[in-house]
């Protein structure tokens, strides 16, 4: 592998991960677990 995939490959990963937790959080919003300001 390039080092070119691995950074990119490692970024998919990253962005993914703060999709996930954010739609995680508006859900939660959603349902009313969270308190909002």
């Amino acid at each position: 592998m390039k080092k070119s995939d691995v950074s990119s490959a490692s970024f998919l990963l990253v962005a993914a991960n703060l999709v996930a937790s954010l739609s995680n959080v508006s859900l939660k919003m959603l349902n009313g677990e969270v308190p909002t300001f």
